[in-house]
């Protein structure tokens, strides 16, 4: 994650190079870059928006971290802003947690248990206590990083 202390982004566009220059941190295990403003932020050129590498739910692990990953799970749950999908193939592994920040100014969609939903998002290590070290979520961008693929049948 990229935050800036004071100031506002410059207008950059999916694809664009970058070179960034501040400190490393961690929030809840969490890497950050910290900038305190936004002339630590230079634009080298345009490029291609990146495409994300399709993913089993249950394969969200370290060696995917801060990739832009895209997976297919069933809702199992919600805890706080997140919600919980598990893996189709593998319904007995650990979910997935998905998180939708409160600042990117737009709700997460309303979802049942028993849906099947399609994510975009990066890949980001947090922990709720120390050592700072627990599982894995996914940080979506936009409202349209959630498709609802199927909903589960009528009781």
């Amino acid at each position: 994650a990229v935050y800036l202390s004071r100031g506002e982004f410059p207008p950059l566009a999916e694809g664009d190079r970058v070179h960034l220059r501040g400190r490393w941190d961690s929030y809840h295990g969490e890497m950050e870059l910290v900038l305190t403003g936004p002339e630590q932020i230079w634009k080298l050129a345009n490029g291609t928006a990146l495409r994300p590498l399709p993913l089993p739910a249950g394969d969200v692990r370290e060696w995917v971290e801060g990739r832009l990953v895209t997976v297919r799970g069933v809702v199992t749950g919600w805890n706080g802003d997140s919600i919980l999908l598990a893996d189709l193939a593998n319904p007995s592994a650990e979910p997935v947690r998905v998180t939708a920040y409160t600042s990117l100014r737009w709700k997460r969609p309303f979802v049942y248990r028993g849906e099947i939903w399609q994510v975009t998002g990066i890949v980001s290590q947090y922990a709720a206590k120390a050592p700072w070290n627990g599982g894995y979520r996914l940080l979506v961008r936009y409202p349209y990083d959630f498709v609802c693929v199927s909903m589960p049948p009528p009781p």
